[in-house]
């Protein structure tokens, strides 16, 4: 009896008690269970307040864009088969436009279902004998080559950076094959300090490759190469490559510290415009014999270039100020060059090129760049085939 005289006395007290703590609506007790359940299950941390609508804009965009992928992406054993972007910048461009242009370039790559994009871009020397090397004003920076890289990755593309040491106006081309800086050590010395930082920028965003530098036939062979591969390799951790001129390749040792080696391939070929693919891969062959019969598992050709002209076979590096279009020259010569990366076990190829600050997606116009293949669908057909055949 006594323990049911205790009850209505408990019950008297919470009544009063209760309220005291939460406020006079009864309903603030599922505030209290509610409280004790999160002591014992802590949940994530509040969301923030409710931006502005002004800093709600300018959060809308999310980098890196949105991109197409590969379907079948490169993985060590396979051919590398890439498309070299050229990157001359417009130094007024803002950075949201480097995005959206590389998400347009990228999504082009895509589509011809390439697995690997080079992204090469130029740098500069006052003259053929000038002790420096500097960025100019069609240099893209860092970070804005890095806005490449990112979206490039997003898409499962392997990316490769490649500087590469640009022609004055007016100079033959080659030049950069015969510079002589009259001090050699403050060549490399400023070349060093201008790749450090893409080399960073490389290895943070995650590109397979860095390409020391591109037919620089009079500066291969140098002790200085080897330290500079040793410096830049601190920083970036992927393969460390140098880029030939396709001449030296064949005719001599290319004397550079580095495991893979991109050949430049351009060479004369004595064939009329109606050449079949396989001819034109027998002549392929036949050039690069001259240095090495057999498989070339370490040999990537870096740069297959050539003009949608009459007559390109016969100077597959130049063109004619005319109007004389056929691409089927160009749309053949990547079929042949494809063939014979197949039959030798080669480590890939890249076409040279697609302009950075072009539209891929139009049709080419008559004064789009002979070499260009963005637009001219027997070109592009060709390259998707190749592209897809591993």
């Amino acid at each position: 009896m006594k323990r049911l005289a205790i009850i209505p006395l408990v019950v008297l007290c919470l009544v009063i008690t209760i309220p005291l703590a939460l406020g006079s609506d009864p309903l603030n007790l599922g505030h209290l269970i509610g409280t004790m359940r999160t002591a014992r299950h802590p949940r994530a941390a509040p969301q923030s307040v409710r931006q502005p609508a002004s800093a709600q804009q300018n959060r809308r965009v999310s980098y890196p864009l949105a991109v197409s992928t590969v379907t079948d992406p490169w993985k060590p054993g396979m051919p590398q088969w890439g498309v070299q972007v050229d990157w001359a910048d417009h130094p007024g461009d803002t950075i949201s436009h480097a995005w959206t242009e590389s998400q347009s370039i990228v999504d082009y790559i895509v589509g011809l279902k390439a697995n690997s994009i080079c992204i090469s871009f130029p740098v500069y020397v006052a003259g053929p004998n000038a002790s420096m090397v500097s960025a100019g004003a069609a240099t893209p920076s860092p970070a804005r080559i890095g806005v490449l890289i990112q979206e490039a990755r997003s898409a499962h593309l392997r990316v490769t950076v490649r500087p590469g040491l640009d022609e004055s106006p007016g100079s033959p081309v080659g030049a950069q094959g015969v510079i002589a800086p009259a001090d050699r050590g403050a060549w490399f010395a400023s070349y060093q300090r201008l790749l450090v930082p893409y080399a960073q920028v490389a290895q943070q965003d995650g590109a397979a490759s860095f390409v020391l530098g591109a037919d620089l036939t009079s500066m291969e062979g140098d002790s200085h190469w080897e330290s500079l591969a040793t410096v830049l390799g601190r920083d970036f951790r992927g393969d460390i490559s140098y880029d030939a001129a396709g001449s030296d390749y064949v005719s001599r040792h290319v004397n550079m510290p580095v495991y893979h080696l991109g050949v430049d391939a351009y060479f004369a070929v004595d064939a009329p415009d109606s050449a079949s693919v396989s001819g034109l891969a027998a002549s392929w062959n036949s050039w690069l014999d001259q240095k090495s019969a057999g498989p070339l598992p370490r040999v990537i050709l870096s740069e297959v270039g050539i003009a949608a002209q009459d007559g390109a076979y016969h100077a597959p590096g130049s063109s004619k100020a005319d109007d004389s279009t056929n691409p089927l020259v160009q749309a053949r010569w990547y079929q042949a060059a494809c063939t014979v990366v197949h039959d030798r076990d080669m480590a890939g190829l890249y076409v040279w090129s697609l302009d950075f600050n072009s539209n891929p997606n139009q049709s080419a116009s008559p004064s789009a760049s002979p070499f260009s293949f963005a637009g001219r669908p027997q070109s592009e057909s060709a390259l998707r085939a190749c592209f897809s055949s591993s």
